[in-house]
């Protein structure tokens, strides 16, 4: 008996272990709907996790990240499974469809609710595992990047193999491959690079970096190119030998092939942080030059001469060159092709460029001009510099078959900056129309439009090439721009030279180029760092002169001028000259002049006696004080006046209205002595363009009455006394800058269009600035802006919104930055339909130290341009002002914010999207300074390192510009 209790917990024991299956069992069938639609949901759920996360893969490779594996092995689970549970509700359908719901058939139920439940188990872990914190690593650079080869590859084989030899030779360190330029050295140095890459297995390089270092290069500008190919990261402050120690660290125990295109002089690999190239640890560089002797003192182990082609190669590559159509499309000019093949001496760069010219003449006598043309085109040996080739004389086929002297002497200019120069296209255009070789149009637009037009016709003849931003600039290849120069020496008259000598580093003008200055017609001397110009030259001849970007030269002798009668064109914008000697007055056939961001104080009386002056620059001189009254109107021929955001407001003088007290330009009194808007009326219809800056409304209301002006850029500085401002905006007006207008509170943007503007476009307004308005709660507009692609506020006290931007469709950028009543940007009353399509080319926001800016708007609105959103000092702030999901800002690359300001963000539950943008947060390491950009330099329109090239003295006067320009480039911003 005292055994029965212990048998008995065995039972229950026993019982409850068997009877807890078969209830379950039991269940099955009865619960087979319930199972079914459970994994129908819990399914979807997962659906809709692994569809964010596949959105935020995309988006993570967009950034040139790679998907991490587990979250790779997670989704191809996920799609194993979602055929699974497709197969059970099938089975379950077929099931209701054959018996119906209430089907007596309970083994068959049983079987469907059970693969249900567990199939409910995998889902629901699933759903777990899919709780990535990352779904997204950094990838580094690829070890070897494939570069882009223009032209067809022909005649370098052997070459080829002979370089992938010395590659595979343990004794080989350095290779050095030399010629005359145009001879196709780089196009052989990136098909190295490219035959590495798709043979990458046999030669083990952990890193092949491919940079050029051209005439001139700095040994930072080296390192900054390789730390970027290495994925290096170096601080912007460091100095160079932190840079050395840093690359020299990374690369020491590295296998790596340098190589190194374009070397005019050796470089210190050592100060560079190269290894000494060790042939036995894969450690190699293979170096470009036109010189022998460089190859030497770069301590090149084996010199490889690359010589012109064979005359069957050079017939294979000028046959590409033209197009076989053309070639084949008559017997006789086939025979005629292979003469003017055979003129190209087996240069690749001639062979290249002469049959693009000859790509469109598909006649016989085309072809024979052409033989004739390439007869009388000799140029002297004497006249090219070391190391070119005398097949200078057949590249300048290319030159004379350009359609017009216009065209030729456009392309002419091109060669005055300096060497491998990425120029923006607008600022040839502005050069070209500057020179009189770009004739204005009815509009400034139409200029410019047949400017671009005319850069695209010297890209297809070859003579110009893409720039570091292929579609915002262009560049003059080195061998060109020597045939260029040389033309232009040898077409002058009377035996004239051009000097050009620019980004060379020059200080002074040597003794001995001065007697050069005598027979000069056009000297450039831009981007050097002359202190001192010669006290009196001696240049009848001189009809061009640039001095642009001499940040040290600070006067100019009384005496400089006396013998330059010829001048036309003269530019000294981004200097420190004070002052214009007296004499300047003696240049009576000068058309251009610039001053731009010059420190000039007072320009002289004898301005006025320009009376062929078509451009005057005076932008941006901070310093300029006096104009005298009658100068500007004496100007008779002038055409482009820019006073835009210069400091000069002597022309702010009560405006006269009655006729009895007309302006005199002939008066003497005191109040008078400056120049006067009302110049502009003597002016006339001459006037093309004016950029101005004005301080009263009289002159406002002045400029109104000039209908037949252009005005082109618009400022308003220092309003007194007005409250409330309707502007009628010029439809030529392309930048509004309104500034420091302390009491106005009230702003209306019309537009009706007077004089030459009526009846035409409506308003081409780009840029629109509100600066330091302290006061200003409402803006109007009443005329849709449909070109306005940049809006920037900063420093606003009333502003509680800014709703009136929704009738800015075509919205690029915003930024807004102290504005310490502003709550939202866009108002929670406004009609969600307009709310719909808003935004949709918005691509940068900027948003800085807006204390109480509690949200973008009450609706959460698609970005879908958006790539940068930057947020500092908004304390409350708490959401994103996008939708959530990843689809609706795919183009997003990055969100920089205060350290800590994610982590308050209201994202709800949505741990998804938490994942998914968290990505994107970049900390800002210091509050923003307040700065004013530039306007008509605007960073996004051309490359990181054209922009600081042209702009180094922005960078040394205007410190906070660089913070703005930082946002953009971020890590990758050129050192000063």
């Amino acid at each position: 008996m005292a055994l029965l209790p212990f048998f008995g917990s065995i039972v229950t024991v026993v019982l409850s272990q068997l009877w807890n299956p078969l209830v379950l069992h039991l269940g099955y069938p009865v619960k087979v709907g319930g199972n079914v639609k459970k994994l129908t949901i819990f399914m979807k759920r997962l659906q809709a996790r692994r569809d964010d996360i596949k959105a935020q893969i995309d988006i993570a490779e967009r950034k040139h990240k790679a998907c991490k594996h587990e979250a790779k092995e997670w989704l191809q689970r996920v799609e194993a499974i979602e055929g699974e549970v497709k197969a059970v509700k099938y089975a379950y359908d077929k099931r209701c469809r054959c018996c119906g719901e209430f089907s007596l058939d309970i083994i068959g139920k049983h079987r469907i609710s059970r693969r249900a439940a567990k199939k409910l188990k995998q889902v629901m872990e699933l759903y777990d595992r899919g709780a990535f914190e990352e779904i997204a690593v950094e990838l580094p650079p690829p070890p070897i990047e494939e570069k882009p080869v223009a032209s067809a590859v022909i005649g370098m084989q052997s070459n080829l193999e002979k370089i992938l030899r010395h590659l595979k030779d343990d004794k080989v360190g350095v290779v050095g491959i030399w010629g005359m330029g145009g001879v196709g050295k780089t196009t052989l140095l990136k098909t190295i690079n490219n035959h590495l890459l798709a043979d990458f297995e046999s030669f083990c390089y952990d890193h092949v970096v491919c940079i050029a270092a051209p005439k001139g290069c700095k040994l930072e500008s080296v390192q900054l190119d390789i730390a970027e190919k290495i994925g290096l990261y170096l601080k912007q402050d460091s100095r160079i030998t932190s840079y050395t120690s840093a690359i020299f660290n990374f690369l020491k125990n590295k296998k790596f092939l340098l190589l190194l295109d374009d070397l005019w002089e050796p470089i210190d690999l050592a100060g560079v942080g190269i290894p000494q190239p060790n042939g036995p640890r894969n450690q190699k560089i293979v170096l470009t030059t036109r010189f022998e002797e460089v190859c030497g003192n770069m301590g090149v182990h084996t010199k490889i001469k690359l010589e012109c082609l064979e005359p069957d190669n050079a017939w294979e590559l000028f046959k590409n060159s033209v197009s076989e159509d053309t070639v084949n499309s008559d017997a006789r000019i086939q025979s005629l092709a292979r003469k003017v093949c055979k003129r190209c001496s087996g240069l690749p760069l001639a062979l290249i460029s002469v049959g693009c010219s000859m790509s469109t003449k598909r006649t016989l006598q085309e072809w024979e001009n052409a033989i004739a043309s390439l007869e009388n085109t000799r140029l002297s040996e004497n006249s090219c510099m070391k190391g070119v080739h005398p097949v200078l004389s057949t590249l300048r086929f290319s030159y004379d078959s350009l359609e017009d002297e216009q065209m030729k002497r456009c392309f002419l200019t091109c060669a005055l900056g300096p060497e491998g120069y990425s120029t923006w296209k607008v600022e040839l255009v502005d050069f070209w129309m500057a020179l009189g070789l770009q004739p204005m149009r009815a509009t400034i637009e139409d200029a410019y439009n047949e400017g671009f037009s005319r850069i695209e016709r010297l890209k297809k003849a070859c003579l110009l090439e893409d720039g570091d931003v292929s579609d915002k600039e262009v560049r003059v290849h080195d061998i060109i721009r020597d045939m260029a120069l040389c033309v232009a020496s040898l077409s002058e008259e009377k035996n004239l030279e051009w000097i050009v000598q620019p980004g060379i580093g020059l200080e002074k003008v040597q003794n001995s180029d001065a007697g050069r200055w005598t027979r000069a017609s056009r000297i450039s001397l831009m981007c050097n760092c002359i202190k001192e110009l010669p006290q009196s030259p001696n240049c009848p001849n001189l009809l061009l002169l640039t001095l642009q970007q001499n940040f040290h030269l600070k006067a100019i002798s009384p005496g400089f001028f006396r013998t330059m009668r010829a001048l036309t064109f003269l530019d000294l914008s981004w200097t420190c000259i004070r002052e214009l000697p007296r004499e300047i007055g003696s240049l009576v056939k000068l058309q251009y002049l610039s001053l731009r961001n010059s420190d000039i104080v007072s320009l002289p009386l004898e301005l006025g006696f320009l009376t062929e002056l078509r451009s005057l620059n005076l932008s941006y001189t901070d310093h300029l004080k006096t104009i005298p009254r009658g100068v500007i109107s004496k100007l008779s021929m002038l055409q482009f006046l820019n006073l835009f955001k210069s400091k000069y407001s002597g022309f702010e003088m009560e405006i006269h209205k009655s006729t009895e007290t007309k302006y005199d330009l002939r008066q003497t009194s005191n109040e008078k002595s400056e120049f006067s808007l009302e110049e502009l009326h003597y002016l006339g219809k001459g006037l093309k363009s004016l950029g101005i800056s004005v301080r009263t409304v009289g002159s406002l209301q002045m400029l109104s009455e000039c209908s037949d002006v252009y005005l082109y850029l618009l400022g308003i500085y220092r309003l007194k006394g007005e409250c409330s401002l309707c502007l009628n905006l010029h439809s030529s007006t392309i930048v509004l800058n309104v500034k420091s207008c302390f009491e106005l509170e009230e702003l209306s943007i019309r537009s009706e269009q007077v004089g030459r503007s009526a009846g035409k476009s409506p308003p081409r307004l780009e840029f629109l600035t509100f600066w330091r308005l302290y006061r200003l709660k409402k803006v109007h507009l009443t005329v849709q802006l449909t070109k306005l692609r940049q809006v920037i506020i900063v420093e606003n006290r009333n502003l509680v919104n800014i709703s009136w931007i929704l009738k800015i469709p075509y919205l690029e950028q915003l930024d807004l930055s102290f504005c310490c009543n502003l709550v939202e940007v866009i108002g929670h009353a406004e009609d969600a339909n307009d709310l719909m399509h808003a935004f949709s080319r918005l691509r940068i926001v900027q948003l800085h130290h807006l204390p109480r800016l509690e949200r973008f708007c009450a609706q959460k609105l698609a970005f879908p341009s958006l790539e940068y959103l930057d947020v500092y000092g908004c304390p409350l702030l708490q959401e994103l002002p996008f939708q959530l999901e990843a689809s609706r800002v795919s183009r997003l690359r990055q969100i920089r914010a205060e350290k800590g300001w994610s982590d308050q963000l209201e994202l709800g539950d949505n741990d998804t999207a938490r994942r998914t943008f968290q990505s994107f947060f970049k900390v800002f390491e210091n509050s923003l300074e307040t700065f004013e950009p530039d306007l008509d330099t605007n960073p996004f329109m051309s490359s990181a390192s054209s922009f600081f090239a042209r702009r180094q003295p922005m960078m040394r006067t205007a410190l906070q510009f660089s913070a703005y320009l930082s946002l953009i480039f971020g890590d990758q911003m050129p050192l000063e």
